[in-house]
């Protein structure tokens, strides 16, 4: 059901000032981008990320009939290709993710979901902020960039960069110090939990989708150099406390590799990819246990979530994904 414009311009006049260091202008109520906004932020409804399901590709779960409808746009963009919009293609990263995926989420630095619009030959371009929930519309003139979100997301970025205080050298994440502060309590890798596993398995699979979303064609991985892949998914891991899971120096053959069990004592972390590199698979196992994320377009354009069972040790295991 679409929703009704009136209830959405009363949302984009209600959101409150943000004190955030990203570039552009609170949209201006009877703008475009305040419409634009006040649509993505009816879907938000007050929640956080986590609240709202944690979806890795729409958390909030926005409907692109509606977005369209609101925007007053055709289509509806979702890659990068060097290219700006045409007229009536909207483009919007529903993902609420840090620009580029860096830097540390804070309200200064909130997450985003930028958006633009080519509409009668005007870009309408910005973005919904806020942390920890999406509370406000920014409008954002792109000037020579591209009319496109991925432009949106370069100024944030960049902005976001300049405001980051000085940091110390960031350790060795592959062999990180012992006193590393652990983020998950009770963390064993001879005896996971299963929520141990899905943290791994979110955590490295998010860190591969932002390197992803970062070149112009999406691809998980070049087919060549594996090493981007696995020091940002180290990263991940040791931000989540879990430094001690064994992440493989290479892809595994497939998802039936990636699933298997772990050797006793050990949690593993697997990745697959699919031939054409466009699909992935993330796997976390223990000797007994295994949870694990799969996406193959050409299965399905549903993320595929494996729910913690018990592992293979032949063969692609005993039950079937779920959407």
């Amino acid at each position: 059901m679409r929703l009704a414009l009136s209830a959405l311009a009363f949302l984009a006049l209600a959101l409150p000032a943000l004190a955030q260091v990203g570039p552009g202008t609170a949209a201006d109520p009877e703008s475009v981008e305040a419409r634009i906004g006040a649509s993505v932020l009816a879907f938000v409804a007050g929640r956080t990320r986590e609240e709202a399901g944690n979806d890795d590709f729409n958390p909030f779960g926005m409907d692109a009939d509606t977005l369209l409808f609101d925007a007053g746009a055709f289509f509806i963009v979702s890659e990068w290709t060097g290219e700006p919009l045409r007229e009536g293609e909207l483009a919007v990263y529903p993902q609420y993710t840090m620009p580029q995926g860096q830097g540390t989420p804070s309200v200064t630095t909130p997450p985003t979901i930028p958006f633009a619009l080519m509409q009668q030959g005007f870009c309408h371009a910005g973005y919904v902020t806020g942390y920890p929930v999406p509370d406000a519309v920014f409008a954002l003139d792109l000037g020579a960039a591209p009319c496109h979100a991925e432009s949106v997301v370069q100024l944030l970025a960049d902005a976001y960069l300049l405001a980051q205080p000085e940091q110390a050298p960031v350790p060795d994440l592959e062999t990180p110090p012992a006193d590393l502060p652990v983020a998950v309590p009770g963390f064993d890798p001879a005896a996971p939990r299963d929520v141990d596993l899905q943290s791994a398995v979110y955590a490295a699979y998010e860190a591969a989708y932002t390197l992803a979303l970062a070149t112009p064609d999406y691809q998980f991985w070049n087919g060549t150099d594996f090493a981007p892949v696995r020091d940002a998914v180290l990263a991940a891991l040791s931000a989540q406390g879990l430094s001690r899971i064994t992440l493989i120096n290479a892809p595994v053959a497939d998802p039936a590799a990636a699933m298997a069990c772990a050797a006793p004592g050990s949690t593993e972390l697997r990745i697959a990819f699919t031939p054409d590199t466009f699909g992935i698979t993330v796997a976390a196992a223990s000797a007994e246990r295994v949870y694990a994320y799969q996406y193959d377009s050409a299965i399905s354009p549903d993320l595929q979530i494996i729910e913690p069972r018990e592992c293979a040790t032949a063969g692609p295991g005993r039950a079937g994904p779920r959407n």
